[in-house]
């Protein structure tokens, strides 16, 4: 099975894989939704349009809409063919400053390899790079979240897959991810906005990294994708 997922920064930056984050260049499916590769990405004439975007939109909105093209239109989404047609586009929380927090990281001395289990039944190989503490909701509550990367890997980009008290209702029943970068300060903003769903929430035959046990919150995190209800509940 394809071990995929896709994050809303993706058509400005990259297609990453759930373990690996290996880039693909974005331009690529630019390339063939413009049929400069004699591939076309649009749809029929009876495939339900998107949204238009509200004038105002800001930048959050503009990058979801273009997740959405690419949800519908490119030859590499993850969509089902028969889902394409009616496809509307993904369902998000409103933007919140709250969900936007400056976590404490603690790197791990030793950054330690450990399997992580897959929807699919597959072990990968991580590394557990590090750990975020951060205060969140009423009271200030202290929460903590440990981050990821591939064994081998040299990216900045730091993987953080969750559930919370959503998860499986309002959002994936198999969790989100959040990504942050490594800049090397002691505090990294985690943005809980930008969180997304892995390819497996929109298509079954898609296999994707589960949430290890010390990544679930005990706080509702009402920010980012909320679930894509045709594939709710495929992987628990």
């Amino acid at each position: 099975m394809n071990i995929l997922t896709i994050s809303t920064r993706m058509v400005l930056e990259r297609y990453r894989t759930s373990q690996t984050h290996l880039l693909t260049n974005v331009l690529m499916g630019m390339l063939l939704c413009a049929g400069l590769m004699f591939v076309s990405c649009g749809g029929g004439d009876d495939d339900e349009p998107l949204p238009e975007l509200p004038s105002g939109a800001t930048a959050s909105d503009k990058l979801r809409a273009e997740k959405d093209k690419y949800l519908k239109y490119d030859t590499l989404s993850p969509l089902p063919k028969d889902l394409r047609k009616s496809f509307k586009g993904l369902s998000y929380y409103p933007f919140s400053e709250t969900y936007v927090v400056l976590a404490n990281y603690e790197p791990a001395e030793t950054p330690e390899e450990v399997k992580l289990i897959a929807s699919g039944g597959e072990l990968h190989n991580m590394v557990r790079v590090g750990k975020f503490t951060f205060s969140l909701g009423e009271g200030e509550n202290v929460y903590t979240l440990y981050g990821y990367k591939d064994a081998g890997s040299k990216s900045s980009s730091i993987l953080i897959p969750f559930k919370d008290k959503t998860t499986g209702n309002e959002t994936y029943a198999a969790g989100r991810y959040v990504e942050v970068e490594d800049t090397g300060d002691n505090e990294i903003q985690i943005d809980f906005n930008t969180a997304y769903s892995p390819y497996c929430a929109y298509n079954s035959n898609f296999s994707c990294l589960l949430v290890p046990p010390q990544n679930v919150l005990t706080v509702a995190i009402k920010a980012g994708e909320k679930t894509f209800a045709a594939h709710q509940g495929a992987h628990k």
